[in-house]
């Protein structure tokens, strides 16, 4: 009974979960994409608030043509692939910060 604590205490294992060690690595990989999330949610975000722009400037700039329309429709599939690629990097994120818990 004593050497098997020993033995857990030296590898680090809690309760046969994860070691210390694999612990403090999934921490330090959390910070890593979570500071990784934040840049690409911002240059995201960066994206297409430039796109918007340009789009808003031609529009009033000119009388609506129907190429306008191709042009709306482009910064709206824009929109929507950042809005989907950032739930698919929050969804990570949970389940990695569901992982450094359990």
């Amino acid at each position: 009974s004593e050497r098997m604590s020993r033995l857990s205490l030296s590898t680090g294992s809690i309760d046969g979960g994860l070691d210390l060690i694999a612990m403090e690595k999934e921490r330090k990989k959390l910070s890593a994409e979570m500071k990784s999330l934040k840049l690409e949610f911002a240059l995201d975000f960066l994206d297409v608030s430039v796109k918007s722009l340009v789009v808003i400037s031609v529009l009033a700039g000119h009388e609506f043509v129907p190429s306008h329309i191709a042009l709306v429709g482009l910064l709206m599939i824009a929109l929507l692939l950042s809005l989907v690629a950032v739930t698919i990097r929050l969804r990570n994120m949970n389940d990695l910060k569901f992982l450094v818990r359990h």
